[in-house]
């Protein structure tokens, strides 16, 4: 709720909500960047168990997805594994996890301020299939694959991501 109370503000501030988008953009390169590095070599990571620590990193990582409007998969499972020396399989699950509700308080905010009538949700009935299909044979292939095997198509997935928003950024600079 933090993160798109702080996403509204900025609206409100910026004259044009491509001056946001920007912002979003740009942050989430940054924190994308940060989780490739990460992914790469024997950093440090932490085993935090105290109740601060998750409560903490649950904020933090709500706070960014709502605020960047995206799941924030890669910076979860990275951060997942930074501060509570996770494998990459246990921080996925536990990234699905904080997607899940963090985007439910998402929608319960929309559905108690602004509604959804200013939503075209007919692509739902394409999106929502995909999304479980999608799950499934996730499932499937994160038991088939080994962690290093994972570790790629993790490393993979946020290139993909980093370069959609570069060209996102790029296409929003030339309007």
């Amino acid at each position: 709720m933090m993160g798109n109370r702080l996403f509204d503000y900025l609206l409100t501030v910026f004259v044009s909500s491509n001056q946001v988008q920007l912002i979003q953009i740009l942050l989430t390169i940054l924190t994308l960047v940060f989780a490739f590095i990460y992914s790469f070599g024997n950093w440090r990571s932490y085993t935090f168990e105290s109740f601060f620590w998750y409560l903490f990193c649950g904020f933090l990582l709500g706070f960014l997805a709502s605020l960047l409007g995206i799941g924030g998969g890669p910076i979860n499972v990275s951060l997942l594994m930074l501060l509570f020396s996770m494998t990459i399989k246990a921080a996925t699950m536990y990234s699905i996890c904080i997607i899940f509700f963090s985007q439910l308080a998402k929608l319960m905010t929309i559905f108690m301020t602004t509604g959804i009538q200013q939503y075209d949700l007919s692509t739902l009935v394409f999106i929502i299939p995909a999304a479980v299909l999608g799950g499934i044979i996730g499932s499937k292939l994160s038991n088939w694959l080994s962690s290093n095997n994972v570790k790629i198509v993790f490393q993979a997935a946020i290139l993909l991501v980093i370069g959609l928003n570069v060209y996102n950024g790029w296409q929003l600079c030339q309007m």
